[in-house]
Formats: structure tokens, sequence, C-alpha cells
């Protein structure tokens, strides 16, 4: 029995200082961690790649929308001409060719159309909106083209009155494009769990350029 002890502790001994195979066990406890971190920045990369895309679309998509008539068919009226934005109505007390932030407009509510007034409801109706499809693809489209893989209903475009321009002449408002809040694809996966990125609402803002003159 005591030989047999003995024998035992020399075999473990000489386990213990045997080093051979060692590099390959330290490479496989670090390559697991090594490929996670490997594939967090992956995922970074793509999500910060696309928050610059979307970005640049939504600048050069409010370019566009700042010199088209307004998405909503409101603010918008059917001449000879064409089709041209509203004119700002007088306030009581003031008079046509004041300045609007004098209070000599009437106020405009805000109008907000979003992607998802285009896309038909389960029974195959579509939304009530007075949002046209043809201008606001042609805005769509231009973010589109570098925010790639953006939903339609992920994108939406508001005409905010902000106290420009004059009494009885052309509404000039304050354009607001926005992508909603996207997650990105799924790529890191850890004990049956996704980690995903979550890429916060993008914003663009200009003013529209009077056109009527």
């Amino acid at each position: 029995m005591t030989r047999l002890l003995a024998n035992a502790r020399r075999a473990a001994g000489r386990f213990i200082r045997r080093d051979r195979g060692a590099a390959s066990l330290e490479f496989v406890i670090v390559f697991i961690p090594l490929i996670l971190l490997i594939l967090l920045i992956v995922q970074v990369s793509i999500a910060y790649h696309w928050a610059l895309s979307a970005q640049k679309g939504l600048e050069m998509a409010a370019r566009l929308a700042a010199v088209t008539p307004p998405v909503s068919t409101s603010l918008t009226v059917q001449t000879g001409l064409g089709t041209r934005v509203i004119n700002r109505n007088v306030a009581a007390g003031a008079n046509a060719g004041d300045a609007c932030y004098l209070g000599a407009c009437e106020a405009i509510p805000t109008k907000v159309c979003n992607g998802s007034a285009f896309i038909p409801g389960e029974d195959g109706s579509m939304p009530d909106s007075d949002c046209d499809l043809t201008r606001f693809r042609l805005i769509y489209d231009e973010v589109d083209r570098f925010a790639y893989s953006l939903e339609l209903e992920d994108f939406a475009i508001a005409y905010e009155d902000v106290n420009l321009g004059s009494a009885g002449q052309a509404y000039v408002p304050l354009i607001v494009l926005a992508v909603s809040p996207q997650s990105m694809p799924m790529i890191l996966r850890m004990f049956d769990t996704t980690v995903e990125f979550e890429i916060p609402e993008i914003l663009a803002t200009i003013v529209a350029e009077d056109l009527s003159n």
C-alpha cells in the first residue's frame, strides 16, 4: 500500500512538472474570449458604419425636402403652375406682410408623415392620412441610398411651424427628418442570449426654401 502511494506521488509529480502541450492549452483557454471580442468589434463596426451612412442620407434627403412640395397634402395647393405651398393666414389685428415672429400669422399645426401611413392594415385598407406617397418615396429613396435596408415605417418627416416668413406669404416650415431606433443584425451570441446593438434615433433638420418668388 505504501509503495502504491509512493508511486502515485511520483507519477503526479512528473505530470505536474511536464510542460508539453502547455502552449496549446493556453491557446484554447484564450481562444473563446478572443473570438467573442472580435465578433463584438465587428458588431460595433457595423452599427457605427450604418449610423454614419444613415446620417449622411438624412442630410442629403433634407436638402431635397427643402426644395420640394411638402409631403402633407394639407400644406400644399394646386395651381395652374403646379403644386405649391399654402400661404400663411393673417392673424387678427395684423396686416399682410408683417413678420410671423411678431405674431402676425395664424399658427399651423405640425404635420408628420410616417412610412407606416403607406402600409396596408390586416384587412388590406390603408391608414387615414393626408400624406402623398409619391412625394414621401422621393425623399425616402434618397435616405435609403445610404441607410441600406431601411424599412419604410422606420422613416418619418415632419413640418413644424416656427414662425418663419410673413403673413399672407408662403408657409416656410422647419423640416425634421427622422430614422427611428434600429436594432442591428445579431452576430454575437452567448449562452443562448442574443447580444444586439440598438442605434438611437437619427435626426436631420432644415428650413424649407420659399420657392414662391
